[in-house]
């Protein structure tokens, strides 16, 4: 019995990869949700939560659900801060996955926060020279120009052409 259980959330998840991968997005989203309550049962239970919530927020954002895709985009990155199983890698995409999530609610300022720290965090990270670093100094210069911040976003943009 407690096998069954334990793969009853990799069958969940599969069926809402595939209805997502349809385009049956309220599919996805109840698939997605079933596996997120049978999620305590995995071995690596936070891993689970995570990739689960991770594909909600997707389905959310997709069907234009964003404060329930930022509500489940936060509760994944809690866990990949707390939990050591996640990379720092995994912690700057969950970043950057809601720094996304904001912008399409138009949440700017939070936007341009999360992705200021994606850039501090990746620099610690990758190190200056970095490509990816030099792609979130140019998200975080569009998001400053929307900002009207337009000296700040000069200087990100010359540091991303860098």
């Amino acid at each position: 019995m407690s096998q069954v259980l334990k793969n009853a959330w990799q069958s969940f998840i599969e069926a809402g990869a595939m209805a997502q991968q349809e385009n049956r997005l309220e599919d996805a989203a109840v698939y997605f949700q079933t596996a997120l309550l049978e999620a305590h049962n995995c071995e690596n239970a936070e891993q689970c939560f995570a990739i689960t919530l991770d594909w909600l927020a997707d389905v959310f954002q997709k069907l234009n659900r964003f404060e329930q895709a930022e509500e489940a985009g936060l509760r994944s990155l809690r866990i990949k801060q707390n939990c050591e199983s996640f990379s720092k890698a995994d912690v700057l995409r969950a970043m950057l996955k809601l720094s996304k999530i904001y912008y399409a609610q138009s949440k700017i300022g939070a936007a341009a926060y999360t992705t200021n720290r994606v850039l501090q965090l990746s620099e610690q990270t990758l190190g200056s020279d970095h490509p990816a670093v030099g792609y979130v100094a140019q998200q975080l210069a569009d998001l400053y120009s929307t900002l009207g911040s337009h000296k700040e976003a000069e200087l990100l943009y010359q540091r991303a052409c860098a």
